[in-house]
């Protein structure tokens, strides 16, 4: 009788110990946590943000959606670029489409050697990355809208401030005329095409 009650005490001995076994079994790695190699997604963005994304850098001057779209402008600038180096009419005159505006300017001129601005906002288009443009009067017042914001966050984050406040749009008036912004006033302005010295260039993307 000692020897059966010593038998039926070990059996369920085993069979607790094997039971706590499975329930302590530890979680396959990674089973219930976010995969860090992932691609963050839903990510909101604020005026002032920095934006780094598959190799596109910028500062963001213009948001929409809540902060999930909308527009940066680049982390180097144009520095002393005339907008043209003839006289003549090119038909870009878009007011709120900058991009409109460097489709006119490349369908003239392939290499846009003659328009400086728009060849260097057109080269920082390489590889996979596209969508760099010269924006237009109204973009290019959106961003004098954050002008002071954008300075700091371009200084926080390794970038290249303004060196000027008189920044050209791709908006043109006439055959020698185009229009820039003065950032400190944040107004349009009218200047000769063949001006470089005191002005500056930023691209813009949409992301």
């Amino acid at each position: 009788m000692k020897k059966l009650m010593s038998i039926l005490i070990c059996s369920m001995l085993l069979f607790t110990i094997g039971c706590n076994k499975d329930k302590e079994e530890p979680e396959t790695p990674g089973s219930n946590t976010p995969d860090p190699t992932e691609p963050e997604t839903g990510k909101t963005y604020a005026v002032g943000d920095y934006y780094n994304v598959d190799g596109v850098q910028g500062i963001v001057y213009k948001i929409t959606d809540g902060g999930k779209h909308g527009m940066i402008i680049s982390m180097d600038q144009g520095a002393n670029l005339a907008w043209s180096s003839v006289n003549s009419a090119t038909g870009a005159t878009h007011a709120t489409n900058g991009a409109n505006n460097m489709t006119t300017i490349k369908n003239l001129e392939a290499e846009m050697d003659s328009y400086p601005v728009f060849k260097w906002c057109k080269n920082k288009n390489t590889g996979s990355i596209t969508g760099w443009y010269l924006p237009s009067k109204n973009e290019t017042l959106d961003i004098s809208a954050s002008y002071l914001k954008l300075q700091l966050a371009l200084q926080e984050n390794g970038g290249n401030i303004f060196h000027s406040n008189l920044v050209w749009s791709s908006t043109e008036i006439d055959e020698y005329i185009a229009f820039y912004i003065d950032m400190n006033n944040k107004r349009a302005e009218e200047g000769d095409k063949y001006m470089g010295a005191y002005f500056c260039v930023r691209a813009v993307k949409a992301f």
